[in-house]
């Protein structure tokens, strides 16, 4: 009994450090800015060891459980990290027409995070306690909002200027919007799901407003692309069926059309900046430094389709950048196989989470999370450093395997 309790507390612990873990470790204990570069590995790095710790010690305890590979997504997922760890592997050590530096915190990206996470979640599955993480991960937003809020001040003060806001030295601008983005729809998820007192109720809406204030302040468009993906991915799962799903999504999507300028004036009352910027998305000005990326990814693309050539754009100086688009970074990685093992991968999990949230499911907050996270990675971010998403996404091909057809 006493073990089974372990277990208990170990696997959910380790699925919410995978989740909330890193930026509430990095907003209690490292300061909003600093002058030292390094100061933040003085903090990451025994965070980093501590959660490899806890997912070893999961897969420890579990190892003698049988793992449940009835899901073909799950498979598709799993091949599809081998094959990117030989592509990786085979960049830094075999090919010579490039010489990659400082790939050490890749290779702990890839094994002491992100497959740590992914053999850990596969083991304890069914030992995660999604009650207690919900209340945990929404406190630990909470707590990161208003630690952020009045310690740093920029936040506050610079409010009539082009400020984009890092929430610490370990914790940028996209990190942050997403947060707020997070609190945002999981306050919303705690007033509809759950019946609360009216002093509580209250708390959660103050919540909410943080939350609006932390994403807005952050001045980044890609936290307000996904809220707003993960609103109409609600509303569209919610509909009755797939065609009324449609109808609601298209109607608050004119609705949005409509009164885009007001929205976007009552924006920059809170953030400038962020105004500015998604006007000059909205117009198609500006200087856009995910195109020249993408381009750069597709040339790529086209010179090597069929098996790819390499994880990330290479350059000269032996740096590498990833695509901000996980679908491209697949196809110049492992050519027209990898993309569409990929897009397999993102569809399977739309499916999961379009019949989590249809058949209202008490947890299905849990979904929201990764329709963000898949949102977010087609316009920031790589796979192969997105601990999160690799673990929702293996959380939700274990619990809908019995879905897939033609794996009894």
């Amino acid at each position: 009994m006493a073990t089974h309790k372990i277990n208990i507390f170990l696997s959910t612990l380790s699925f919410i450090l995978c989740i909330i873990g890193y930026q509430l470790v990095t907003t209690i204990f490292l300061p909003s800015t600093s002058d030292f570069e390094n100061i933040s590995r003085a903090i990451t790095v025994p965070y980093r060891a501590l959660a490899l710790a806890i997912m070893l010690a999961v897969i420890y305890i579990n190892i003698r459980n049988i793992s449940d590979f009835k899901s073909l997504p799950l498979v598709v997922l799993i091949i599809y990290w081998l094959a990117l760890i030989v592509r990786i592997f085979s960049d830094n050590f075999l090919r010579t027409d490039y010489l990659i530096q400082s790939t050490s915190q890749l290779w702990l990206y890839v094994f002491g995070i992100c497959m740590a996470a992914l053999v850990s979640t596969i083991k304890s599955f069914k030992y995660i306690d999604l009650n207690k993480a919900l209340h945990v991960v929404y406190i630990s937003i909470i707590v990161i909002l208003t630690i952020t809020l009045f310690s740093n001040q920029a936040l506050i003060s610079n409010t009539d200027n082009e400020y984009r806001a890092d929430a610490n030295v370990a914790l940028n601008t996209i990190s942050y919007g997403n947060l707020g983005v997070m609190g945002m729809y999981m306050s919303l998820f705690m007033l509809l799901k759950e019946k609360h007192k009216l002093l509580l109720k209250i708390g959660i809406i103050l919540v909410l407003i943080l939350s609006v204030y932390s994403l807005l302040r952050s001045g980044s468009r890609g936290p307000i692309l996904s809220f707003l993906v993960v609103v109409f991915f609600w509303f569209f799962s919610k509909g009755k069926n797939i065609m009324t799903g449609v109808g609601i999504s298209m109607i608050l999507l004119l609705v949005i059309y409509l009164l885009q300028d007001p929205i976007l004036s009552l924006m920059g009352d809170i953030s400038p900046v962020i105004e500015i910027r998604l006007r000059e998305t909205i117009s198609g000005s500006g200087p856009d430094e995910r195109s020249l990326l993408h381009d750069a990814a597709l040339k790529v693309f086209y010179e090597h389709p069929f098996i790819g050539d390499q994880f990330a754009i290479f350059n000269k100086n032996g740096e590498y950048a990833y695509a901000h688009n996980i679908i491209l970074d697949s196809l110049i990685a492992l050519g027209i196989i990898g993309g569409i093992m990929m897009a397999y991968i993102l569809w399977s999990a739309l499916k999961c989470c379009y019949k989590n949230i249809h058949d209202d499911h008490p947890h299905f907050w849990i979904s929201l999370i990764l329709v963000q996270q898949i949102s977010s990675s087609m316009v920031s971010g790589a796979f192969y450093q997105d601990q999160t998403l690799t673990v929702l996404l293996v959380y939700h091909f274990i619990l809908f395997r019995k879905s897939f057809i033609g794996w009894k």
